[in-house]
């Protein structure tokens, strides 16, 4: 109990010192807001997912349950991966440039003209968590075989996803909400307590309303972070078929967007149009 009324006045802490120190860009309607608001967001899900995935009770459900390894090694592993993924992000939110954009983009300036980009730096250090936490979670017995390149791929992709919607007030927050319900319907086995799980939605919920009114921007360290949040479920909990699937769509979302403009796409088309009006500030 001590050490979670500690963790919790560490996070209130830590997010006034990060409200005064933040830095503060213009959004797109021009008006200065604070950057990079998903590095508080990370730090309290990984709060969340530590404390409640410890405790051996689940609030939602009101059952004892014991504390498994299982069930600790989810928690650890939302922490890692999302925390690598914020970090990743806030690199490119904080000393990125926007000369070049998509995977091409990024690759090019590194292979011929030998030049590193944060988004460079972001591409490889998420593959590099992929492949981390799927070779971390065979290992573990939390995945079979079968899915361990599926795992090492459905985290930096489902990231990546997130991160290029993130261009409009609340885009990237509805496209994940709308992504981690299928996940959790098609979950097989669910190893996280729901408490933890509605714990961290909650906080995510929370951060998005003020991100679709356009008073702050999560920026690529909280699309990352959520995205990969939900990659993590995806692998650990969904099966095979399922994982694929999410796979194909991610590459596919990512394809297109390397020569189309998905903010163009969603204007021209009436229902998308509507619908991405609903979920957020555009005038």
């Amino acid at each position: 109990m001590i050490q979670t009324i500690l963790m919790i006045l560490c996070a209130v802490v830590f997010h006034l010192c990060f409200n005064k120190t933040a830095r503060r860009v213009p959004n797109f309607k021009g008006v200065p807001v604070i950057c990079s608001y998903g590095i508080p967001e990370t730090v309290y899900m990984a709060a969340a997912a530590i404390i409640l995935t410890k405790l051996p009770y689940d609030f939602i459900n009101r059952d004892l349950l014991p504390v498994t390894g299982h069930q600790i090694f989810m928690g650890r592993a939302i922490v890692f991966v999302t925390g690598a993924m914020c970090v990743l992000g806030a690199l490119d939110d904080f000393y990125g440039t926007r000369e070049v954009g998509g995977f091409k983009g990024h690759f090019r300036m590194l292979i011929k003209e030998h030049k590193l980009t944060t988004g460079a730096v972001k591409a490889l250090g998420g593959g590099l968590v992929g492949v981390i936490f799927a070779a971390v979670s065979f290992f573990s017995r939390m995945i079979p075989a079968d899915m361990i390149i599926p795992a090492a791929l459905i985290v930096p992709l489902s990231a990546n996803t997130v991160n290029i919607l993130d261009l409009r007030p609340g885009r990237a927050a509805a496209a994940f909400f709308a992504g981690i319900i299928v996940t959790l319907i098609f979950a097989a086995k669910l190893l996280l307590p729901m408490s933890a799980v509605y714990a961290v939605l909650a906080i995510i919920f929370i951060f998005a309303v003020f991100d679709s009114r356009a008073k702050m921007m999560m920026g690529d360290a909280g699309s990352n972070s959520i995205g990969a949040f939900a990659g993590v479920i995806s692998a650990l909990a969904c099966p095979l078929w399922f994982n694929i699937i999410a796979i194909l769509f991610h590459i596919g979302i990512q394809l297109y967007s390397e020569k189309h403009s998905i903010t163009k796409l969603i204007a021209e088309n009436k229902v998308l149009n509507k619908i991405d009006r609903l979920i957020g500030v555009r005038d």
